[in-house]
């Protein structure tokens, strides 16, 4: 069963390929956002959380930036969050009806242009919330 969660993860971020935007030359896409409800996390248990840390390091890989990771050290440590993360930089985005955990399994990536302007990103509410992204108007910086 575990080689077939792998394989089922590594399937759905293989099919968000096709919809990136093609660039003729590396590093000429410039602005572009992805948010996912990727039914991932680091917070569950061995050895899921690894299965699930290999798919967060293959996004990456396609040269995005995870925007609340990268806004962790603004907010404080979640509590109560079962992750061996060090540090934990997890903020709950999902609330299940039958569990305590403070789940994060919602994601938003974009490129690191965007990223470079990102002034802040937060979750409004946990339930698979909207997400509230501040940046520069156009034009400034």
């Amino acid at each position: 069963m575990a080689s077939w969660i792998k394989a089922g993860r590594l399937r759905q971020c293989i099919t968000c390929y096709p919809t990136l935007p093609r660039c003729s030359t590396p590093g000429e896409m410039i602005f572009w956002s992805w948010a996912a409800n990727l039914n991932a996390s680091t917070q569950l248990s061995r050895p899921w959380r690894y299965y699930h840390r290999n798919l967060f390091e293959r996004i990456e890989l396609f040269g995005v930036v995870d925007l609340l990771g990268a806004t962790a050290p603004d907010r404080p440590v979640l509590r109560d969050c079962p992750c061996e993360d060090e540090p934990c930089r997890h903020v709950q985005t999902h609330q299940h009806p039958r569990s305590k955990v403070p789940w994060h399994n919602d994601y938003l990536y974009a490129t690191q242009k965007m990223a470079e302007r990102l002034i802040s990103c937060e979750v409004v509410e946990a339930g698979h919330p909207p997400w509230v992204v501040e940046r520069p108007p156009a034009g400034s910086r």
